[in-house]
């Protein structure tokens, strides 16, 4: 080989090393840009992670706090929920404004009065939509508890002003037929029917009747005690003709229920089976009691009736002796 081919030779070969070091520093660099990054990201992922964290956990705490601060407040108002229809008034609109309408509206039915009821119509009157809600619904059962003390304290006239008021606030809200109506009439007409009212009794009786007969079936147990109701007072009324049909239609939902509520007969095939000298013993005739069997192995006594009398009166006197 001549010395210029060697040269050649020389110079192809360094080409080729360099052409591979070239290629190899492009993989290197390929990876290295790969690795950075992922390592340029994940301090980016995990400050967004740790700011979620963190942020859910202020929230947390945020809201544990303000529910704390609820309760503080609603402590201090619950003492002047004692005193006057002025201060319980005034307690529930500050619970309401301070605290949580929610909460006021609870401890408003609870401590029901003229002063809470007089809160609760306030707020459901200037509150936002949320609020009215809150406050109207309260305010029924407010009503409602506020009409059974007067029943119980006789003051007839407002514990039926105070039911008028929740039938109507019920209805509005809820409906003219739904479930919660027919409770309102029934106590209603009960307040009617002990003060001799039996035509407005009627009245709301009827409608009762239709509204649980629509929702619950003609053969349910509150049709039939709305029945029995509506049968005492057309029998008050005078009415008898009217007052029957009534109270027979409760008594068959009576029976109805009684009969699908009843424990299902034992099978005559479970019973023990009659010992063979039963089976052999005569019938009674109808109408006649069996005739009783003397106990096992014990031999009939051949003494009369009144000489059997005699020998146990004999065996008592030696046995005293």
């Amino acid at each position: 080989m001549s010395e210029d081919e060697i040269k050649q030779l020389l110079i192809e070969l360094k080409q080729e090393q360099v052409r591979l070091g070239e290629a190899f520093s492009k993989s290197t660099k390929a990876k290295k840009d790969g690795w950075d990054k992922l390592a340029a990201a994940a301090p980016i992922a995990s400050g967004i992670l740790i700011s979620t964290m963190a942020g859910y956990f202020t929230f947390t705490y945020n809201q544990q706090q303000l529910r704390l601060q609820e309760i503080q407040t609603i402590e201090k108002f619950i003492p002047h929920l004692m005193g006057n229809e002025k201060s319980k008034k005034a307690a529930i609109l500050a619970m309401s404004s301070l605290a949580n309408t929610q909460l006021a509206a609870r401890f408003a039915s609870l401590f029901a009065s003229e002063g809470t009821v007089s809160a609760l119509k306030s707020i459901a009157t200037t509150g936002d939509t949320k609020d009215r809600s809150i406050a109207t619904e309260a305010l029924q059962k407010a009503l409602e508890s506020i009409a059974e003390r007067y029943t119980v304290e006789n003051r007839s006239s407002e514990a039926e002003d105070a039911l008028n008021e929740a039938l109507e606030l019920k209805e509005r809200a809820l409906g003219s037929e739904h479930p919660d109506i027919p409770r309102t009439l029934d106590r209603l007409a009960e307040l009617y029917k002990a003060h001799g009212r039996y035509h407005l009794a009627d009245a709301l009786l009827r409608r009762s009747l239709a509204i649980k007969e629509k929702i619950y079936g003609a053969d349910d147990p509150t049709v039939a005690t709305t029945l029995k109701s509506l049968s005492e007072v057309c029998k008050l009324e005078g009415n008898s003709a009217a007052a029957d049909p009534l109270y027979k239609r409760a008594l068959t939902i009576d029976e109805k229920v009684l009969r699908a509520g009843a424990p299902a007969k034992a099978d005559p095939l479970s019973a023990a089976a009659p010992e063979q000298g039963d089976k052999d013993s005569p019938a009674a005739p109808p109408g006649q009691d069996p005739e009783p069997k003397p106990a096992k192995n014990t031999p009939p006594s051949s003494l009369p009736i009144s000489d059997r009398g005699d020998a146990d009166s004999g065996q008592a006197n030696s046995s005293s002796m």
